[in-house]
């Protein structure tokens, strides 16, 4: 995985500034050049916390969704990328043509990245899931983590979640009913790249990807939603 340089806000902006372009027929075309910029000098996650933002714009959904892949393909996250492009193709956020051209685009990245890419006719219709570096057996059990937000209108805020269940690399969590910024702030297929993982006899920090979020229909828990995340990777 190639690292995320770290570059203050000040230096963030010039950058934006310098290469970021403005197209009067397109709205928000100048967040998207600004988003390109911070990805050309590395800032990866900046960009793509951007870049996602841009994909509810008609005219620019295709270039920010084109320049989303890349971000990941230059970080060595092909397993991710995959399942990203698997969820857009089956979700129908694009339209035809936008969607064979981000196909022939990703093709072509991962043909640079030497990445095979089976993923036409029926394994379209399915979302790859990324694989995991780590074995059951090498993970503690853990209490409770934490991580930020990466959607709705707590987007960018930190959260804590008890862990109700786990087994091995898979931990799943309930998310009360009344939590709703917290129900829509985080979707399956995406992927967490800070999570804060608590035991009773350490912490550690690592990814991981969120597997499934289903509403909860019968129970004492009725209504609440069962959060589960596969731990990807730990990092410290």
């Amino acid at each position: 995985m190639k690292p995320t340089l770290t570059v203050n806000e000040e230096a963030q902006s010039l950058m934006k500034e310098m290469y970021s372009f403005d197209d009067p027929e397109a709205k928000g075309s100048s967040a998207l050049g600004g988003a390109i910029a911070l990805a050309k000098f590395g800032q990866y996650d900046k960009a793509i916390e951007e870049l996602n933002r841009l994909l509810e714009y008609d005219t620019l959904r295709l270039e920010a969704a084109k320049n989303i892949l890349w971000c990941w393909m230059q970080q060595n996250y092909a397993d991710y990328a995959v399942s990203l492009y698997q969820k857009w193709r089956k979700s129908n956020l694009f339209p035809p043509k936008e969607t064979d051209e981000i196909h022939r685009y990703f093709v072509k990245l991962m043909d640079e990245a030497g990445v095979d890419h089976e993923f036409d006719g029926l394994e379209s219709q399915r979302t790859i899931e990324p694989d995991s570096e780590i074995n059951d057996d090498d993970i503690l059990d853990i209490s409770s983590v934490k991580f930020v937000l990466p959607h709705g209108a707590k987007e960018g805020e930190k959260i804590e979640l008890e862990i109700s269940f786990q087994s091995g690399k898979y931990i799943r969590m309930i998310i009360p009913k009344k939590e709703k910024d917290l129900i829509d702030g985080i979707h399956p297929g995406d992927l967490l790249k800070d999570i804060a993982f608590y035991s009773p006899v350490a912490i550690f920090s690592g990814e991981g990807y969120v597997s499934s979020k289903n509403e909860i229909h019968a129970g004492p828990k009725r209504g609440d939603f069962s959060l589960e995340i596969k731990i990807i990777k730990i990092v410290s």
